[in-house]
């Protein structure tokens, strides 16, 4: 059996939309539902979305110590904040006021931690140790957040890896 010709086919009238058009919102656009630095604390949900929005490079090279392979490298994160991230900012608190609440949140540690696993996942697959050692420092210039971190790998098939 043989298809028809699609140009022998009478075409039916095109539809007509009696309505506007919904256009889908990139991760970019989405209004944050709260600020990600109040007077008390840092909104860990806002961070963990920005982040998520976060531009990430990673480099790293393989180095024999005692006859063991680790990896040694840095992975830069940043992420433009726009201002409703920030209502804040509004209330006389200093973009130095947000570094030190982010360095000191331990929470802030343990997602940035979280990325950089997911970092070194990339790099090494199944050979991700789950035990690494990190440097972190963080910068606000302008509208944008950036941590900086150098880390530290044992490189182990047999450790204890990412699944």
């Amino acid at each position: 059996m043989s298809r028809p010709d699609p140009n022998g086919i009478q075409r039916q009238p095109m539809a007509h939309a009696r309505s506007s058009i919904a256009w889908s919102k990139t991760p970019d656009e989405r209004v944050q539902q709260a600020p990600l630095f109040s007077e008390v604390a840092v909104n860990i949900d806002t961070l963990d979305q920005i982040l998520e929005r976060a531009e990430t490079i990673t480099e790293g090279r393989v180095d024999s110590i005692n006859g063991a392979d680790r990896l040694f490298g840095s992975t830069v994160i940043s992420c433009r904040i726009r201002m409703d991230d920030l209502a804040a900012m509004d209330r006389g608190i200093s973009r130095i006021d947000v570094v030190t609440a982010l360095e000191i949140d331990q929470r802030v540690a343990r997602l940035i931690d979280d990325r950089i696993f997911r970092e070194l996942a990339k790099l090494l697959g199944d050979q991700t140790s789950v035990n690494f050692e990190a440097q972190t420092q963080i910068d606000f210039i302008g509208n944008t957040l950036s941590w900086t971190v150098d880390f530290e790998s044992a490189i182990d098939g047999r450790a204890a890896t990412a699944g």
